[in-house]
């Protein structure tokens, strides 16, 4: 194969997180996938990701931008799973992560008549200056979206209670806007909820508008935010281990009538 011609929509760097050998993360290890017909192990790397999705023209060049948002987001992960201390840099780059999760992901169909990575760019900056800033010019600068992210968005890491896992899919980073919450306030994104591993998940939030109060999910938020995860996908879920049978016979009946509706 052509160097750079299979290219991710959601990186094996996220997906590796929810392997079945929770010692052993990495690119070639296996996870479960749960399609709505059957639940089978399949390595990461093999999973999200076409021919070209994003370039074919510049493969190396945008495999390489990617790149270097995938490691910074590893290494905040890591931090995370060996308790290691969080700094700022760490917590800054899991939010953009968050943001850049959803905006890569083949959800988003490209209808420009140009390459993926051309209609990333353009989805980049309507979500920047528009959902994000809640603005519409384009006089908007890096300062601009450093102080609004420092301003207003905080960052905790949630557990799941013993005995629960959360699971995640091929469109993890789910997005949510609570509405019109102030005069004045015009930004159109206010949570973001991410699983990064079978036993955590981060939330996003513009503090404006939500509070987190715990730092410790009861049984009740992880069926919500793993039923967060069959709504926003598009084929499938994948989780380090597979649920109990009657877990995922209710996993199995939501997800086959979401693929038929």
């Amino acid at each position: 194969m052509p160097a750079y011609k299979d290219q991710h929509w959601l990186p094996s760097a996220y997906l590796k997180y929810f392997s079945v050998d929770q010692q052993d993360c990495t690119r070639k290890s296996l996870t479960w996938r749960l399609d709505g017909k059957t639940e089978r192990c399949v390595p990461v790397e093999s999973q999200c990701s076409a021919d070209y999705f994003y370039s074919k023209v510049k493969a190396a060049e945008t495999e390489q931008m990617f790149q270097i948002n995938e490691n910074a987001y590893c290494d905040c992960i890591d931090r995370i799973r060996t308790q290691r201390e969080l700094v700022d840099r760490n917590l800054g780059d899991l939010l953009l992560a968050m943001f850049d999760f959803h905006l890569r992901n083949a959800a988003h169909k490209n209808q420009i008549g140009k390459e993926g990575i051309e209609a990333y760019s353009r989805r980049v900056g309507i979500f920047i200056g528009q959902i994000l800033l809640g603005r519409e010019d384009e006089a908007i600068t890096k300062l601009d979206i450093k102080s609004h992210l420092e301003n207003y968005w905080r960052i905790r890491i949630i557990s799941a209670p013993s005995g629960h896992q959360f699971v995640t899919s091929d469109h993890p980073a789910v997005w949510r806007t609570l509405g019109q919450v102030s005069i004045g306030l015009k930004t159109k994104l206010h949570l973001i909820a991410l699983p990064i591993g079978p036993k955590s998940v981060t939330i996003g939030f513009d503090k404006r508008v939500a509070e987190i109060v715990s730092y410790d999910a009861t049984s009740k938020d992880v069926g919500i935010l793993n039923a967060s995860q069959i709504e926003n996908s598009e084929k499938c879920l994948y989780m380090s281990q597979l649920l109990p049978p009657e877990q995922m016979a209710f996993f199995q009946e939501c997800f086959s009538k979401k693929t038929v509706s």
